[in-house]
């Protein structure tokens, strides 16, 4: 064979093996907690450097590994624009920042506060297209009454991910409490992240696992939160928002969950296209709402499909009041223990569709409440008055073990197919075959060790 030949054999054997692998591209650095190295010398997993190094130097493509550990970042900065870890430079499309936790190892973030601190702890402040991936961090009560452990300020495409966040208690405060937020940001990523423990007394609407103010194009998926006083918050954000295959449970006493999944906005934003799908929402007061705010329907063209909702207490599985306008609710499981089924107020602001529904409740009579004052307790009634859930059931579910605290609790033993069909499921609940998966899982170890040479090769 012409020595050419050769060459370009060999390549292609070579570049088959190994151009898909990370270190062909990204350059490769590590931190510790006691990393003392320049950034030169972070190459290297025995000479690694510290947050602050990585920090200021990190560009577009660096993959940034953090050794498990403590990380102080300080007192917390006054500007809440900018956490204490904010990487100094962005990433591209295509080439982002990756702060990443080292495979087995957890690194946890920490800080402290004085009477003027309002930062989060890290996240993307005024940068674009950073990940953040396998974190740890509790919250800190911060003197001003505020308090976000994650914070996307004025940035686009930044992710956290496989991270556990957790909360305090800050009964008696009636200010923000967040921790994960999102200001005038854009294509957020939250995914298979665990919110725990972030209580209070129900005094403020703010106290979320994931607030959304002026942002768009959020993607949230795949989250646990556990003893959240509200799950999901979108305020004031006027585009596109996709929340899917999240699991949501209350305990109870302060981290009694008040409400899952909650929309609100305030004249003139309009919060809009927002698609709620596949989650499990377990022991919330109030499940799903599209709760309006200070404005005539602000909440536009909502989708709430295919959730399963069970133990909604003194308000609603499903809500939708007077500032909702072209809401479609279809394919939902709601098994209440107490309250209603369903509260919609009555106008303009009942959805376009509301059909194909599951309601059933154990024992006591089920309730569908209209204009926050007349409950029926009939099916047929509420279909008389309001013309909706022609086709909705009152059927057990059958879940595997109902009142349990895992998602897949919450899986059926069947799946029949009355759901609304044609472009949609055939089938009705978060649960469409089983097979799904909803809420947190353990990502699995990461192999960072180069594949070896291939060896045995001839040539021809």
């Amino acid at each position: 064979m012409h020595k050419t030949k050769i060459t370009i054999y060999f390549a292609i054997i070579f570049f088959g093996f190994f151009g898909g692998a990370k270190f062909a591209k990204a350059a490769e650095y590590y931190v510790s907690p006691t990393g003392s190295a320049v950034w030169s010398q972070a190459t290297n997993i025995n000479t690694p450097t510290n947050w602050q190094t990585a920090n200021d130097n990190a560009v577009a493509d660096d993959v940034v590994y953090f050794r498990g550990g403590v990380y102080d970042v300080g007192t917390l900065g006054a500007n809440w624009e900018y956490p204490n870890m904010n990487p100094a430079n962005s990433g591209s499309i295509g080439h982002p920042i990756m702060f990443i936790a080292y495979p087995d190892e957890v690194p946890v973030i920490t800080g402290s506060v004085n009477s003027s601190s309002r930062a989060a702890m890290f996240g993307c402040g005024h940068r674009n297209y950073i990940t953040w991936d396998g974190f740890s961090a509790t919250m800190i009560a911060l003197i001003t009454g505020e308090g976000q452990t994650v914070g996307f300020w004025y940035s686009d495409h930044c992710i956290i991910k496989n991270s556990t966040l957790t909360g305090i208690d800050h009964s008696g405060s009636t200010t923000n409490y967040s921790l994960v937020r999102t200001q005038e940001s854009s294509y957020s990523t939250i995914e298979n992240n665990i919110f725990q423990n972030l209580g209070g007394d129900g005094t403020s609407v703010n106290t979320t696992g994931i607030w959304m103010f002026v942002s768009s194009n959020i993607t949230i998926k795949n989250n646990n939160f556990i003893g959240i006083r509200g799950a999901i918050y979108s305020k004031n954000s006027p585009n596109v928002a996709t929340i899917s295959h999240n699991f949501i449970r209350g305990t109870t006493g302060v981290y009694a969950c008040s409400r899952g999944i909650r929309l609100a906005s305030q004249t003139p934003i309009i919060n809009s296209d927002v698609s709620i799908s596949q989650n499990v929402v377990v022991d919330c007061s109030s499940g799903i709402g599209l709760n309006g705010g200070d404005g005539n329907f602000t909440i536009v063209n909502a989708k709430v499909y295919n959730n399963t909702i069970y133990g909604s207490g003194s308000n609603a599985g499903i809500e939708s009041d007077d500032y909702s306008r072209n809401a479609e609710i279809y394919n939902n499981i709601i098994m209440n223990t107490s309250g209603s089924q369903l509260r919609y107020y009555m106008g303009e602001s009942m959805p376009t569709i509301s059909d194909y529904n599951d309601f059933y409740r154990a024992s006591g009579s089920l309730a569908w409440n209209l204009d926050y004052a007349t409950n029926y307790s009939s099916i047929a009634t509420w279909r008389a008055v309001t013309g909706f859930d022609t086709n909705s059931i009152t059927a057990n579910p059958l879940f595997v073990n109902a009142g349990g605290s895992t998602a897949a609790d919450y899986k059926r033993t069947s799946y029949p197919a009355d759901g609304r069909g044609g472009a949609y499921s055939s089938v009705m609940g978060a649960y469409i075959t089983g097979n799904e998966v909803i809420g947190y899982v353990a990502p699995t170890s990461m192999d960072t060790t180069p594949p070896s040479a291939p060896t045995g090769l001839a040539v021809m």
